[in-house]
């Protein structure tokens, strides 16, 4: 069989965006193309008739082109994917025929995707992101949805506050989901998957669209970080691709302190995006290979139609139901207050570092919360919610989290132990104020504030 290799095939995804009487529709994660579905097809391509050869026919006359075209088959397994569902499709079923004409959908697909317009003026005057100092990734995101004409970006971003117990009594390890993903993709789905390999076919050919890409790399490695981080300290980081230019790629990096908006070499980007980002003493971004991570970001898909107010509630109700369920953050800190943890007298103990990372960690989050609460006020969402109350809440978190980290860094660092007493009194104020934050969400939630 010849075919045109059209699409990397492995990374074809799809996600429904769209459920009609007589269609569903997909948008494919790679191209950003929607594509409808007919609910009986759907239905054989799903495994739910036995008659697969026949469904087949119905949706695309049993086309491995049209197919490979629109996405979904994967030649080298033989395998048609739509949404998580996978059957593998015999090849006596695959037939000549024509590709599926979808002349009926154009006006659909007009409305639900857009020429994106990549505007530089939207962000450049704002220069003083300092709050955003290790939030690179969110940053990231924010200024691209700001360029592309999306108001109030970072209400669309998931914000909360999440902790979750992974060995803190014997090693100081906790998690929290400063790294989870940043939108609520079913809403807003402009951002694809992580990759990790150098596809440079696969970004150039994004580029050419005129979407970008969000790259990670090393700032060792970055040159117009001279004055910071160039040849001096390691450390992953999050830019953006905006077109390619010859031998190079125009990127930006809208972040403090450096603000850059300009090319990079290939070669220069290529040993970033591949560097080994050598171990710092106590960076938490440093000490694991980069391995070429990078998402494809699509601004020309259009968020589903909610109201800002409905998100920022629906976040803010899912943020604290995590936090109250059993093993969230009041059930973590509630086991950890009541039992001193192994390594707390061994200042020289792996414990103190990692419990120093874990809550710096936190404390990331709890910056980013702010934000978004500032943010709530400058997008006027008041209504039965109030910013400025919220926002007091979690500032009594952080200055309840701040005296504890600080702690154990100075015990760590003298070599003495933190003790006992002020361990459990400080993990006792940041359990009232974690309990204080969710009572007050759950009041304005339910309009009785």
């Amino acid at each position: 069989m010849n075919t045109t290799k059209l699409i990397p095939y492995r990374l074809c995804e799809h996600v429904l965006v769209k459920d009609t009487n007589d269609y569903f529709a997909y948008i494919n994660l790679i191209t950003g193309e929607c594509l409808p579905v007919i609910k009986t097809a759907h239905e054989y391509i799903l495994g739910q008739r036995n008659d697969v050869e026949d469904g087949l026919g119905e949706y695309v006359n049993g086309t491995v082109e049209g197919l490979i075209t629109k996405g979904f088959i994967e030649p080298d397994l033989s395998k048609i994917t739509i949404g998580q569902a996978s059957v593998c499709i015999p090849k006596p079923c695959w037939a000549d025929g024509i590709d599926i004409d979808l002349s009926a959908y154009d006006e659909y697909l007009n409305k639900l995707c857009t020429k994106p317009t990549f505007d530089f003026g939207n962000i450049k005057d704002e220069n003083d992101l300092s709050a955003y100092q290790y939030l690179c990734e969110r940053n990231t995101l924010r200024f691209v949805m700001l360029a592309y004409g999306v108001k109030h970006p970072l209400l669309w971003l998931n914000a909360g506050l999440l902790m979750f117990d992974i060995s803190f009594l014997t090693d100081g390890r906790f998690h929290t989901s400063f790294s989870r993903p940043m939108l609520d993709a079913a809403n807003v789905p402009i951002v694809g998957d992580m990759h990790y390999s150098l596809d440079w076919d696969v970004i150039d050919a994004h580029l050419a669209k005129g979407l970008p890409v969000d790259v990670i790399v090393d700032v060792f490695h970055m040159p117009y970080k001279k004055d910071t981080y160039y040849q001096n300290r390691h450390g992953s980081h999050s830019v953006v691709l905006l077109e390619k230019q010859g031998d190079s790629y125009l990127m930006l990096d809208w972040y403090h302190p450096d603000y850059f908006y300009g090319t990079i070499t290939k070669a220069e980007l290529k040993q970033a995006r591949t560097s080994e980002n050598k171990k710092e003493q106590m960076s938490v971004f440093s000490g694991f290979p980069i391995n070429a991570a990078y998402r494809l970001l699509f601004p020309n898909r259009k968020p589903v139609e909610i109201s800002l107010m409905q998100t920022v509630r629906s976040n803010l109700y899912n943020s604290v139901k995590a936090m109250l369920q059993p093993g969230g953050a009041i059930a973590f800190v509630s086991e950890i207050a009541e039992k001193c943890p192994e390594w707390l007298g061994d200042a020289r103990h792996e414990g103190y570092t990692n419990a120093i990372q874990s809550f710096f960690f936190l404390d990331l989050e709890l910056r980013f919360l702010l934000l978004y609460f500032d943010d709530m006020v400058d997008a006027d969402l008041y209504n039965t919610l109030q910013p400025q109350l919220l926002k007091d809440k979690a500032i009594k978190i952080k200055d309840s989290v701040e005296p504890l980290r600080r702690s154990l860094l100075v015990a760590q660092r003298r070599k003495n132990p933190i003790e006992e007493q002020m361990y459990l009194a400080q993990l006792a104020h940041i359990k009232q104020a974690l309990m204080e934050y969710c009572e007050t969400v759950i009041m304005l939630l339910k309009g009785k504030g």
